[in-house]
């Protein structure tokens, strides 16, 4: 699988994991960064079952829903910068695949995670951030 057919697949998959895009949500990066550690892990084992099987379950816990949209959108944003970056191309295996959308999904969110959110939805007055995506589909 190549970048842009990784890039492409979460960016279809996303729709099993939107949140309302006009809708605002408390400060997102403050929300997801005071999260109970038991729901950081039901949406990292969300992911473990998406990665081999490449669907989200439904239906979802909002706060699952939540950090899945984020984890998603910064995924997208990470291939993108990649592919750009000329990296070489993931192993066109199943087995890695999978283990690259854990390492996006999982391992890279929670290093990368709420200092991107922080970034790219900052809270605006009233402590409201938007929700709307930041990569538009000609970025992929």
């Amino acid at each position: 699988m190549t970048w842009i057919e990784l890039a492409q697949l979460l960016w279809v998959s996303r729709h099993g994991v939107m949140i309302d895009p006009k809708a605002s949500i408390p400060d997102a990066a403050a929300s997801l960064r005071g999260m109970a550690a038991e729901r950081v892990r039901a949406a990292d084992q969300v992911v473990l079952d998406f990665a081999r099987d490449w669907h989200w379950p439904s239906p979802l816990e909002y706060h699952v829903r939540c950090q899945l949209y984020f984890r998603v959108l910064l995924a997208i944003e990470i291939i993108r910068r990649n592919a750009r970056a000329n990296l070489p191309q993931p192993r066109p295996s199943p087995e890695g695949t999978r283990r690259l959308l854990e390492t996006l999904l999982i391992e890279d969110w929670h290093q990368l995670g709420v200092r991107w959110v922080e970034t790219n939805f900052p809270a605006r007055p009233g402590g409201r951030a938007g929700s709307g995506e930041t990569t538009s589909r000609a970025n992929l």
